[in-house]
């Protein structure tokens, strides 16, 4: 979706547990590359599925394809609370640090998933 007043493509993705995570980069790569050739600041938001709060393997791999579009994830609580865990796998992710962006996260009563709200100013 773009949002014109300003200049922001907003994207959001899930990738399912169970898919494959490099094929999952691959594509998230050429999201990035469509969206930077237009010249537009990105946010990127979704289910990623992989836990922000454990630093290991996917989560680095991950990182590292932000870190080298210049997108960072500004999700910093949990996003998915069980009687069995607790987890950050839902992201929202900005290229354009220009703006001052914070999210809050709601429960909304019916999920263990916890919905995100960003705040621009």
């Amino acid at each position: 979706m773009e949002l014109s007043d300003i200049d922001t493509i907003l994207a959001c993705n899930f990738r399912s547990p169970g898919s494959d995570f490099y094929t999952f980069l691959h594509r998230q790569e050429l999201l990035f590359l469509k969206v930077s050739s237009k010249e537009k600041s990105l946010i990127l938001c979704g289910d990623l599925n992989v836990n922000f709060l454990k630093y290991r393997g996917k989560l680095l791999d991950l990182q590292n394809l932000l870190l080298m579009n210049n997108l960072i994830n500004i999700v910093k609580s949990p996003t998915r609370i069980s009687n069995h865990s607790i987890s950050l796998i839902h992201v929202m992710t900005v290229n354009n640090v220009n703006n001052e962006m914070f999210t809050v996260n709601q429960d909304l009563g019916y999920s263990d998933h916890l919905a995100k709200l960003l705040y621009i100013k």
